[in-house]
C-alpha cells in the first residue's frame, strides 16, 4: 500500500487545496508543505533538536497547521496555549514545557511579551506572527495574516529577517 499522510499527498498533488483560511483564502498542499519545511529549517538553525518543545499562542489559521506539521516532521513537542490566558499563566506553561521557541500572534503580543519578559525568555527564541514589532526580534520568523502571493496566486516564501541587517534576508 502506498504511503498515506499529508507529506505523500502534498508531493503527489501539490495543487490540491489543503486549507481554507477564515477569510476564504485557499492554501494548496504544496504551499503548506513548503511553509512547514521552511519552519523546520529556520527553527533547526536556532538549535532546536528532536524532543524539544515549541510553545504557541495562535488563533485558528494556517500558521497553526504550518507549525503543527513542522513539529511532526522535526520531532518537536508542540504546546498550544489558549490566547485567553494572561501573561503569568502563559509564562507558567512556557516554563513548564521547557519550550525552546515561543511563537505568538501579534494580536496577543501584549500578553506574550509579558510572559516572555517574566521568564527572561531568550530573545532569539521569540517569534511574532503578523509582524508585530513589539514581540518580533532579530532573526524572527515573520508570518503575516494575509499570506503574500505573487500575481499568479503562488505564495511568496517566508523569510528569516534580521532588522539590524537590512538587505541581508534569507529564505527559510
Amino acid at each position: 500500500m502506498a504511503d498515506l499522510g499529508f507529506w505523500s499527498i502534498a508531493q503527489e498533488n501539490p495543487a490540491s487545496t489543503a486549507l481554507v483560511e477564515p477569510d476564504g483564502t485557499e492554501i494548496s498542499a504544496g504551499d503548506l508543505l513548503a511553509s512547514a519545511n521552511q519552519l523546520v529549517y529556520g527553527l533547526r538553525e536556532l538549535g532546536l533538536q528532536p524532543g524539544d518543545s515549541v510553545a504557541m499562542v495562535l488563533p485558528n489559521g494556517a500558521p497553526v497547521f504550518e507549525l503543527y506539521l513542522a513539529a511532526l516532521q522535526a520531532g518537536w513537542y508542540l504546546v498550544p496555549i489558549n490566547h485567553h490566558l494572561v501573561g503569568p499563566e502563559i509564562a507558567y506553561i512556557v516554563s513548564d514545557s521547557e519550550a525552546k521557541a515561543f511563537i505568538g500572534d501579534a494580536r496577543f503580543a501584549e500578553v506574550c511579551q509579558a510572559a516572555a519578559e517574566e521568564l527572561n525568555f531568550p530573545r532569539e527564541g521569540r517569534f511574532a506572527v503578523s509582524g508585530d514589532t513589539r514581540f518580533k526580534t532579530p532573526k524572527s520568523i515573520d508570518f503575516i495574516d494575509e499570506m503574500p502571493r505573487d500575481p499568479n496566486g503562488k505564495l511568496y516564501k517566508r523569510k528569516l529577517r534580521d532588522p539590524d541587517w537590512a538587505g541581508r534576508e534569507r529564505a527559510i
